[in-house]
């Protein structure tokens, strides 16, 4: 696997984790969409959702989660941050996952919390002034090792 300067040890196991658990998923249900979940707040915050297909092989899956989530719940220090995959069969036709800040849509392509789209969406403050000053889904392409993307 090719390393990026900015790789780290513990995105290579986030990733190496996240690519067995898709092994596994599609074992149990092998027509399945695969969605990669970034979540804060215990569930609370639906940072991003995105098809796992999408994902590249140098994704840095653990440092994209550090950096949100020490914006958008900062006073949690780190607590309640994780990813995960869910496998959606297609029958169930599931629209999003659940969460407190009004959860996450599984779509086609992308898709980011609002208050990484549009950072006067919670009351502003230095923490909203400073996820203004950052193209959220730039920087999470780069992160998740996107190509191309509709």
């Amino acid at each position: 696997m090719a390393k990026t300067e900015d790789r780290t040890t513990i995105d290579e196991a986030a990733f190496g984790f996240l690519k067995q658990e898709a092994k596994n998923l599609l074992l149990n249900s092998p027509k399945a969409h695969l969605y990669l979940v970034l979540e804060g707040d215990w569930g609370g915050q639906i940072y991003l959702t995105i098809p796992w297909a999408q994902v590249g092989p140098n994704a840095r899956v653990a440092t994209l989660l550090r950096k949100m989530d020490r914006l958008a719940q900062h006073s949690n220090d780190g607590d309640g941050a994780r990813f995960y995959l869910i496998a959606i069969n297609t029958r169930l036709k599931k629209k999003g996952v659940g969460g407190g800040m009004g959860g996450g849509a599984l779509t086609d392509s992308l898709r980011l919390h609002k208050e990484f789209v549009n950072p006067e969406f919670p009351p502003y403050n230095r923490w909203t002034e400073l996820l203004a000053k950052t193209d959220w889904q730039k920087v999470a392409k780069r992160f998740l090792d996107i190509q191309s993307q509709p």
